[in-house]
């Protein structure tokens, strides 16, 4: 018997078996099979890094509103109580009254520097005065925020009873606010 050797160059198998592999060889790279669900799948992770690109990018931004809002708390907190400061100061003016200029210091006061408001008590001495009699149209005074009896009656020359009996008020009346009190006739 003839034994055949495998890497005979006549043998008809070897060649048939190379003719295959270089057919299939030609196939793979004419006809390249395409992977779709690979392709699917990359594309899918390419859109979704891109959202969370954009994502990271807005949270960034609205980290740099929220500083700037707090910023902006913090600054109309200042200027709130900067308010409410001046607001207490005019209301410590309005009640005391001014004092008169006299005639001998200038008028020009362009050069001056603004003062700070000093708060000091008048002690207003109540002389006892018989009421008004009722003649005539009634004058009224309303009643602003913190004011007193008191006050009231020593503005307009009164004693508290003369301004109580005027009113029709009891021994310890409450004020109110924007009350309309009648102070003279």
């Amino acid at each position: 018997m003839k034994t055949i050797k495998p890497f005979d160059i006549k043998n008809p198998f070897i060649w048939g078996a190379a003719g295959v592999l270089v057919l299939i060889c030609l196939a793979v790279v004419v006809f390249p099979k395409k992977n779709s669900r690979a392709e699917n799948r990359l594309e899918k992770l390419e859109s979704r890094l891109s959202d969370v690109e954009e994502i990271r990018l807005k949270t960034g931004r609205i980290d740099e509103h929220n500083t700037n809002i707090e910023e902006l708390k913090s600054r109309l907190a200042k200027v709130e109580t900067d308010i409410n400061m001046l607001i207490e100061r005019l209301e410590k003016r309005s009640e005391i009254k001014p004092a008169k200029p006299s005639a001998a210091k200038p008028a020009d006061t362009s050069q001056r520097k603004p003062e700070a408001a000093k708060p000091t008590p008048k002690k207003v001495e109540s002389k006892p005065v018989k009421a008004p009699k009722k003649t005539g149209t009634p004058k009224y005074h309303k009643v602003k925020s913190g004011e007193t009896m008191y006050q009231i009656a020593s503005r307009y020359g009164l004693s508290v009873k003369d301004l109580q009996k005027l009113n029709h008020l009891g021994a310890t009346p409450k004020l109110s606010t924007n009350q309309q009190l009648i102070v003279g006739y």
